[in-house]
């Protein structure tokens, strides 16, 4: 009876093993160094303004969809530029496989001319480019504010 109980104890802190083994959470490793994780794994499928419409001196919150073509994650910045001005950034986003929802911060931009088309620039690892946009975001004043969507 006591080798019956003893097996019963040693098969239960087997299990115990074995289920705590599953639970561990694989952290994807980061590319190695190298072309592994590059701008050209990287593409802009929606960029979006609210309010939408937004009115003139009204404060501005972007946020975008990104997708990750590469198998891996790394935290890069991200910026928002029209032209030569700077429009909004977020640093160390963590661009994971697949599609990332980005959200940047409230920011003081101000549409100031007629035309007004962003371009998204990634950071990684000090070595800033645009990355590809999957159409034009251009804003379009309308007699309800500037919007987005109108193009």
């Amino acid at each position: 009876m006591k080798r019956a109980y003893g097996l019963v104890g040693v098969g239960f802190i087997i299990l115990c093993v074995l289920v705590i083994q599953g639970c561990v959470v694989r952290e994807t490793t980061p590319p190695p160094s190298g072309q592994a994780f590059h701008h050209g794994h990287l593409r802009v499928t929606d960029l979006t303004m609210s309010p939408e419409p937004a009115i003139q001196g009204q404060k501005i919150r972007f946020s975008m969809s990104m997708v990750n073509d590469s198998s891996f994650s790394r935290k890069v910045s991200i910026a928002i530029r029209d032209g030569d001005e700077l429009v909004s950034e977020a640093s160390d986003i963590r661009i994971r496989p697949g599609t990332n929802r980005i959200k940047f911060p409230h920011t003081g931009y101000r549409f100031r001319r007629q035309d007004h088309c962003f371009v998204v620039l990634v950071d990684i690892e000090r070595n800033s480019r645009p990355v590809d946009l999957a159409r034009r975001f251009c804003a379009q004043r309308t007699n309800r504010g500037w919007t987005l969507s109108g193009y």
